[in-house]
């Protein structure tokens, strides 16, 4: 592309067709339910650390920022309810990493580890929502995770222990190896 600019009487702006934009090639994954692709180009806040004395700018970019993250959260949400499995995990991870105090990421995550047998780290993930919540809300965690946790703690108390693993049995025929005698002494 030679000219990236469109200049006009009343406006100057880049040609789309010279450039590409994150935004709005995010903006289209989403639009077209590829979220995996829009999740996977999503590169936190929008404009993160740019500032301008101007309110009208900081009005435009701090909505615009909110409304991205929005899809950004939703398109993880989506991803992680009906996965399975590890995946299911990473995916729950990513959305709780992304919105802290969205409780139903807690949840999601919870019921995830609890899934794949990571019942101890269920617990610990609700412990720290719980210390979460009370720190930064001064409010406790509702009573959908309550009885999440507690069907959590039920399985892990309820859980068989593995049983211990068998001594290695020897072969019917020992194996011999035989090795040349070496004298080391000077006699």
């Amino acid at each position: 592309c030679d000219d990236y600019l469109d200049v006009g009487r009343s406006a100057i702006g880049l040609r789309s067709s010279c450039v590409r934009c994150d935004v709005a090639e995010f903006r289209s994954y989403i639009a077209a339910g590829r979220l995996s692709d829009a999740v996977s180009i999503y590169q936190g806040p929008f404009l993160d650390g740019i500032y301008i004395r101007d309110s009208m700018f900081e009005d435009w970019s701090g909505a615009e920022r909110r409304h991205l993250h929005d899809l950004y959260v939703g398109a993880l949400e989506t991803m992680a309810r009906p996965s399975l499995g590890r995946e299911k995990v990473a995916r729950a991870r990513q959305w709780v990493s992304a919105d802290p105090l969205r409780e139903q990421a807690h949840q999601v995550l919870i019921e995830a580890l609890a899934e794949t047998g990571s019942r101890d780290e269920a617990i610990r993930q609700f412990r720290l929502l719980k210390d979460l919540y009370s720190r930064e809300l001064g409010e406790p965690v509702s009573a959908e995770t309550l009885a999440l946790m507690r069907s959590v703690e039920r399985a892990q108390a309820s859980a068989v222990p593995p049983l211990p693993q068998a001594e290695p049995r020897s072969p019917a025929s020992p194996v011999l190896a035989v090795h040349p005698l070496v004298c080391l002494s000077d006699d």
